[in-house]
């Protein structure tokens, strides 16, 4: 169901009424029925002093009101559990998704964790901005806060890549090759993450060919030591064919994302709990140290 700013965006997007400097609209919230598809709108003229009221039919639309969510946010670390779980939830072409890959190698490697991938996009869901739409000053920002933590890291960070940002509907052909990848070799598996990270490295540090091509990315697949015949079955271009492991993985990591609250990239997630961006990285290590101490063990795939 709409709401009553989406209605009122509308009508004014439309420019009605058609004067605007004589009228103004909104909606007669008190004759709003929530358990029905109509509206009651009210127009007021200035001039002359009239109202009329006009029945708006409620047309289902992608700016409906979300869904109301079976849990609330979280706004404090979820109770201890037994098992511990490690959800990477990153954008394939995000430098700090780039920058992070090791350190989160590491934590895994040292505590026994594994660590499950799940490639996806911004979350305009739940107010993501992706970084072209964004003003200028927080690009700005962007382009200084990446070259200070690239420098902190030691990592050649190219600051502005030949093929970034990738064309519209390009990056799918990543995500869905390292969640086929994933699912044939399984999750944690070095191949996984080793053929992630030779993708994000090919965008930011090696400039190494287009990435949004299937070519560029069987030759890195095959690079990290994967066999021609995994690459061919999982390093493929399926997008839009709805039956496929890796367009359903895309779309299920997306769902989960939105689910989780989560909106920008990377989230490092510890048992439903979020971590946003490479530089909490200590924190997620932290929280795995805290659950350890009280018996949690990380999760076998």
């Amino acid at each position: 169901m709409a709401t009553v700013q989406h209605l009122s965006g509308w009508l004014r997007k439309l420019q009605w009424p058609p004067h605007r400097d004589d009228s103004e609209v909104y909606l007669d919230v008190s004759r709003y029925p929530r358990d029905l598809s109509t509206l009651t709108l009210r127009i007021l003229a200035r001039r002359p002093p009239v109202a009329v009221f006009l029945p708006i039919v409620v047309v289902a639309s992608a700016a409906a009101a979300p869904t109301p969510r079976a849990m609330p946010y979280l706004t404090s670390p979820p109770a201890p559990i037994d098992t511990i779980t490690f959800e990477i939830y990153y954008g394939v072409s995000s430098p700090w998704a780039c920058l992070g890959a090791p350190e989160a190698e590491r934590i895994a490697l040292e505590n026994g964790l594994t660590i499950h991938l799940k490639p996806m996009t911004v979350i305009e869901e739940n107010g993501g901005i992706r970084l072209k739409t964004r003003h200028p000053a927080r690009q700005a920002y962007h382009a200084l806060d990446l070259a200070r933590f690239a420098k902190h890291y030691g990592v050649d960070l190219k600051p502005a890549p030949k093929y970034y940002p990738p064309k519209p509907n390009t990056i799918e052909l990543a995500g869905q090759a390292i969640i086929r990848i994933q699912n044939h070799f399984g999750v944690g598996s070095p191949e996984a993450l080793a053929f992630s990270y030779a993708v994000q490295r090919c965008i930011w540090i090696t400039e190494d060919g287009d990435y949004m091509t299937v070519e560029v990315l069987q030759r890195l697949a095959r690079e990290v030591g994967i066999q021609e015949g995994v690459v061919e079955k999982c390093v493929i271009d399926r997008r839009g064919h709805e039956e496929d492991e890796g367009v359903q993985g895309w779309q299920k990591n997306h769902a989960e994302a939105v689910e989780l609250g989560i909106f920008g990239t990377p989230n490092y997630v510890i048992n439903g709990e979020i971590f946003w961006g490479q530089d909490r990285l200590w924190m997620v290590e932290q929280r795995v140290k805290e659950l350890m101490a009280v018996g949690a063990k990380p999760r076998k795939y």
